[in-house]
């Protein structure tokens, strides 16, 4: 029987000599593979596991794989990674992983109870498939060899000795030799190669000899150099990959710095991928000219710099992306920058205090009362309690959605107020957030006003009776006088 895999025909048979399109087939397991296919799953226990629905990016079991069909599958656990799973299994008429074999697992080989929790279930390829699949056939199971084999001359036995020559016997050997480098530990010893000294090594067909300076440059003052650059009072070692550009190992000892470089220097220019320089009492990473991305230290701070900046006289200055000292960790540029994406968020903030936000009264403008359109919209914003989809824990807060909702009854945009940001998720899709800060203000405006509305309700009676009152008195007075 063939099995199909994503296209591919396996005919787990024995091979055969007049096999010409299959040569070299051989016995594998016919279980059916898939690609892109992987689904959540929060089911616990030893038996079948009730699937989640497709991972972003990848397809459904169900989808892709016939029931009953048998497939390599992986369970790694993501609420708990200590419990993971790999086996043979079958999507049963539920769209159930049935567990038919454990391959390796988290038990010790047996079948994992899982506890509840977030798990991620995948098709894959089985290391046992490519053991069973890598198995070379026995020569009894190649159709036709062995009869091939039959009645053919054993290989024989040939004695070195009966094909013995002295070098004589040669035609031009010995002379050749003669001409030639001789391999030899009995030569002077040297401790360092000079310039003058000649190396010979092989080019093609024949011998060139490499004069030392090519490879070693000592100076008068002892400063070693490997590569062409020259020793100039520093080691170093150069491998020159275009004209004028060269990729260098440099320790400097040069007044009034010593510094250490490393990565692509162009000679003309002098630009430096990465370098360590010693200035004074202090320790910078001091990238110039053209090439200025990566960390730099300076004065007590590192710096996260950007190919990007300016020239400053003969010293090239980058762009300070993010800088980090002993007091602070900053952004290189004021309010550019934020810390995450819609699509890359940090899974939680750790902090002694509460965030501060600027509210100086000279960075703002159009400064008013809320308008009561704004706290009515607001009014018909509910408080919910909800789980997260990949979550466990019960939260309280807002949906985006429903107070983009209320507005819109009135006819206002909650994302032009700022209440609502909706951002790309940098897989084509969108997410939906709240700016909490102000909703909690708009909400203890909403409170405020309700507030007030319920005051005066409560003072109202009592200003009508002391009205009545004051009224009943000025008529009794009138009386009187008259």
């Amino acid at each position: 029987m063939d099995s199909i895999v994503r296209g591919v025909v396996w005919r787990p048979r024995p091979f055969s000599l007049d096999d010409e399109q299959e040569e070299g087939a051989v016995a594998v397991p016919q279980y059916v593979f898939a690609d892109l296919v992987r689904e959540s799953c929060t089911a616990t226990g030893t038996g079948p596991l009730v699937l989640g629905g497709a991972l972003p990016g990848h397809r459904r079991f169900a989808d892709a794989v016939p029931v009953g069909a048998s497939f390599c599958y992986a369970v790694a656990g993501i609420t708990d990674p200590a419990q993971w799973e790999n086996g043979i299994g079958q999507i049963d008429g539920q769209g159930r992983l049935v567990r038919l074999t454990i391959s390796a697992s988290s038990a010790g080989g047996a079948r994992v109870d899982f506890a509840a929790g977030l798990k991620s279930v995948a098709l894959t390829v089985g290391a046992n498939w490519f053991a069973e699949a890598s198995v070379p056939p026995e020569i009894g199971e190649v159709t036709g060899l062995q009869a091939a084999l039959n009645g053919k001359q054993a290989a024989g036995n040939y004695a070195l000795s009966a094909h013995s020559h002295v070098l004589g016997d040669v035609t031009g050997l010995q002379a050749a030799l003669d001409s030639r480098q001789p391999v030899s530990t009995g030569h002077g010893s040297a401790t360092l190669i000079d310039a003058a000294d000649q190396i010979t090594v092989r080019r093609g067909s024949g011998w060139v000899n490499v004069p030392g300076s090519a490879v070693l440059a000592r100076d008068a003052n002892g400063n070693v150099a490997l590569g062409t650059g020259g020793a100039a009072a520093q080691s170093r070692i150069d491998v020159q990959s275009a004209a004028g550009i060269w990729h260098q190992i440099r320790l400097s000892a040069g007044q009034p710095s010593s510094a250490c470089y490393m990565g692509a220097v162009n000679m003309a220019v002098g630009s430096w991928m990465f370098d360590a320089a010693y200035y004074g009492t202090s320790l910078q990473w001091m990238p110039v000219h053209t090439v200025a991305s990566g960390i730099r230290m300076v004065a007590g701070e590192v710096l996260l710099c950007g190919n990007s900046g300016l020239t400053v006289g003969a010293l090239y200055v980058p762009t300070t992306l993010m800088a980090a000292g002993a007091a602070s960790v900053r952004p290189g540029t004021d309010n550019v920058r934020s810390l995450g994406t819609a699509g890359a968020r940090w899974t939680q903030l750790f902090a002694a205090t509460g965030t501060i936000a600027t509210s100086d009264r000279e960075t703002k403008r159009d400064i008013e009362a809320i308008p009561d359109d704004w706290l009515d919209a607001w009014s018909g914003v509910d408080w919910r309690r909800f789980r997260f989809v990949d979550g466990q824990r019960w939260h309280t807060g807002l949906v985006a959605q429903e107070v983009h909702e209320a507005f819109a009854r009135l006819g206002l945009d909650a994302t032009g107020i700022g209440l609502i940001c909706i951002d790309e998720d940098g897989e084509g899709g969108r997410i939906w957030g709240l700016r909490y800060n102000e909703c909690f203000a708009i909400e203890a405006a909403w409170q405020r006003r309700e507030l007030a509305r319920v005051h005066a309700a409560i003072q109202a009676p009592r200003r009508r009776r002391h009205a009545v009152r004051a009224k009943r008195d000025s008529a009794a007075g009138t009386e009187t006088g008259a």
